[in-house]
């Protein structure tokens, strides 16, 4: 938690290094176990030239160009997110796996869609019911949609009942795509679309 370095630019006609210069969030350190704490996730904004990123278990948000902070952000949200690291969580009588709680939040994707000029971010709120591990309870999660200037757009809810979590996902001008909780069979696999041209304009890119 430590780490200055978090990012690092190398020219590879010069060999010059350049690295980033932020620290993980303030308060960051109960989640000094936890390996998933430290997946850097964000976004690049070709438009104003601009790289977002952000840690699972925090509002911050890093506002970098090249390799050089910017500020930090704290996108505006209708939800207390409840940040929890990780645990050791009984399954079964002899298991145990490494999980969240299932009050926990966590951020999962940050995306900025050029054809919109939005920046979309998907989170994980918490889990329902009374199973014992994700996979026999409903995943429950938020799709905030932003302006490219971070202006709220919108807050979306929507829930997984099945085995499966979020697990893949990806944006085109068509709109973002997010992998179904039950897939057909093994050798299909399908997607929500979520058609996002009516949250903002052409940015000319």
């Amino acid at each position: 938690m430590e780490f200055t370095n978090w990012l690092t630019w190398i020219n590879m006609e010069t060999g010059e290094v350049k690295h980033s210069d932020f620290l993980a969030p303030k308060g960051y350190e109960d989640f000094k176990h936890d390996l998933t704490a430290t997946v850097l996730h964000g976004a690049h904004d070709p438009h104003r030239d601009f790289y977002y990123l952000s840690f699972p278990y925090s509002d911050s948000l890093y506002q970098l160009q090249n390799h050089k902070l910017i500020q930090t952000l704290k996108p505006e949200s209708n939800i207390d997110f409840n940040y929890l690291p990780s645990e050791v969580i009984p399954m079964g009588q002899n298991n145990t796996i490494w999980a969240l709680p299932k009050e926990a939040s966590k951020h999962i994707f940050l995306l900025y869609d050029p054809h919109h000029d939005l920046l979309v971010r998907v989170s994980k709120i918490n889990e329902s019911g009374t199973g014992e591990t994700k996979f026999q309870r409903t995943k429950h999660y938020v799709l905030s949609i932003y302006s490219g200037d971070w202006e709220p757009k919108g807050e979306y809810f929507f829930d997984y009942k099945g085995r499966l979590d979020l697990e893949n996902w990806f944006l085109t001008s068509q709109g973002l795509f997010l992998s179904k909780p039950e897939q057909p069979n093994e050798d299909e696999y399908e997607f929500y679309r979520v058609d996002l041209s009516r949250f903002g304009g052409q940015s000319g890119n």
